[in-house]
C-alpha cells in the first residue's frame, strides 16, 4: 500500500490519503463501476510506518484493466479509468507533439496536477456539504430533478436518445446529474463567501456593453418560403445529372408559371414540392445568411416581403424562394442586457475566485506520490495514448 499525505501548512488539521495498488492488481472486466469495497486503509498513517509503503514493481500488465483504485479521499475513489478519461484530450495531444522520449516524464506532471486538483475539489466539496442548510439540500435536489427535466426535452423526452447523447460525451445520466449536484453544492457555499469580494458597478456594465456590443445584435430573420425539386427524385433510369437537372427545372417553372398566375404559394408548394409538403414550402423564420446554397441565400437576403424568385439552380435541383415576411436587424439597448451582463461578469469572477482557491488549497497540500504508482498509471496512458516511450 502506498500512502499519499497532505498536510494543511499554518492549520492544525491532517488529512491522510490512500493511494492503493496491489502487489496483484485487481481488475474488473466490463465493469464500470468504483468498487469501494476494494479499498483497504492503513492501520497507522504511513509517515510513521515506512514499512507500509511498498516500492516493489506493479505487476505486469497483460491488458489494460477496466477499473484499478488508485485514490480514496474522503471516501471519494479515484481510478486508472477516471484519470485517463479526464485526461484523454491532454494526453492524446502530448503523444503527437512530446519530443521524443518527453511523454512519459510530461505525463508524469500531468497527472501529478490532476491528482492535485481533484484532492483540492473534493476537499472543498466536502467542505461544502457540511455547511448546507436542510432547506438548500432541498432546493438543489429540487434543481437536479429540474436538470434532469431539461435534459430529456432537450431529447424530445427519449431516455434513450439521452443516454445515447451523453454516451457520445462519455458519461451517463448518474454522472451527469451528479456533476450538477456537486457544482450546485460549491456554488452556493462559495457564493456567501464570495459576496463581498465581488462587486459589480454600473460602470463595468456599461464598458462591457461596449466591448460587446455585436453580440447583442439580432440579426435579420425573414420567414422563408420555398418550393424544391429534388432531382434524383424525378430522374430516370439512364439519364445523365444534365438530364435529371433539366426535368427538375422542368417541374420548377410550371410550379413558377402557377404562382405567376396568382395561385398562392403554399397551394404550389403542396402540389410541386419534394420538401416541407404538409407546411406549404414554410420553413419558418431563418437567417438569409445561414442558407447553404448561394443563388437562394441571394435570393432570401434581397426580396421583399410578398415577393418569390425566379427558378433557382442548386446543387440537388432546383428551387423558388419565396419571403412571407421580414424581421429586421435589431441592436438590444443596454438596459435590455444589462442584467445578462451582470449575471456574465458576476460568473467570470466567480470562476476566477474558483480557480484561486482551489490552487491554494492544492498549493497547502503536501503530496507525495510513490514512483510504483505513478509507473502504474503512466504505462496505461502510454499504451492507450503514445505508441513510443
Amino acid at each position: 500500500m502506498i500512502d499519499l499525505s497532505i498536510n494543511f501548512i499554518g492549520t492544525v488539521r491532517k488529512l491522510s490519503i490512500t493511494l492503493c495498488v496491489w502487489s496483484a492488481l485487481i481488475w474488473f472486466a466490463g465493469c464500470g463501476n468504483k468498487p469501494k469495497a476494494a479499498v483497504a486503509r492503513p492501520s497507522q498513517p504511513a509517515l510513521e510506518s515506512p514499512a507500509a509503503v511498498q516500492q516493489s514493481e506493479p505487476a505486469q500488465l497483460q491488458g489494460e484493466p477496466a477499473v484499478a483504485v488508485l485514490m480514496e479521499i474522503d471516501e471519494e475513489v479515484i481510478t486508472t479509468a477516471d484519470v485517463l478519461t479526464a485526461l484523454a484530450k491532454p494526453l492524446e495531444e502530448l503523444a503527437h507533439n512530446a519530443p521524443a522520449g518527453q511523454f512519459r516524464p510530461q505525463a508524469e506532471q500531468l497527472i501529478g496536477q490532476y491528482l492535485r486538483q481533484q484532492t483540492a475539489e473534493i476537499l472543498l466539496l466536502n467542505e461544502a456539504k457540511t455547511s448546507l442548510s436542510e432547506e438548500q439540500n432541498k432546493r438543489i435536489e429540487a434543481q437536479v430533478e429540474a436538470h434532469k427535466e431539461q435534459l430529456l426535452r432537450d431529447c424530445e423526452k427519449s431516455p434513450t436518445l439521452l443516454q445515447k447523447k451523453l454516451r457520445e460525451k462519455g458519461t451517463t445520466l448518474e454522472k451527469e446529474l451528479d456533476n450538477f449536484k456537486r457544482d450546485l453544492q460549491v456554488r452556493i457555499f462559495l457564493s456567501k463567501q464570495f459576496a463581498s469580494r465581488i462587486n459589480i458597478s454600473r460602470q463595468d456594465i456599461v464598458a462591457y456593453y461596449n466591448q460587446h456590443s455585436q453580440q447583442y445584435n439580432t440579426a435579420k430573420k425573414v420567414e422563408l418560403l420555398k418550393i424544391q425539386v429534388l432531382g434524383d427524385k424525378h430522374s430516370e433510369a439512364g439519364q445523365t445529372p444534365e438530364q435529371a437537372q433539366a426535368q427538375a427545372r422542368q417541374i420548377a417553372q410550371q410550379a413558377w408559371e402557377e404562382l405567376a398566375a396568382g395561385t398562392p404559394f403554399a397551394e404550389v408548394a403542396r402540389k410541386y414540392s419534394d420538401t416541407r409538403q404538409n407546411e406549404g414550402g414554410n420553413w419558418g423564420l431563418v437567417d438569409p445568411l445561414s442558407l447553404e446554397e448561394d443563388s437562394e441565400r441571394q435570393a432570401a437576403q434581397t426580396l421583399q416581403a410578398g415577393q418569390y424568385s425566379k427558378v433557382l439552380d442548386t446543387e440537388m435541383g432546383c428551387s423558388i424562394i419565396g419571403v412571407a415576411k421580414i424581421i429586421p436587424a435589431q441592436q438590444k439597448s443596454m438596459e435590455e442586457v444589462q442584467e445578462q451582463i451582470q449575471q456574465s461578469l458576476w460568473n467570470q469572477e466567480y470562476k476566477r475566485l474558483y480557480d484561486q482557491r482551489i490552487a491554494e488549497l492544492g498549493q497547502r497540500a503536501v503530496i507525495t506520490v510513490s514512483p510504483t504508482a505513478m509507473r502504474l498509471v503512466v504505462d496505461l496512458a502510454q499504451r492507450r495514448f503514445a505508441t513510443t516511450p
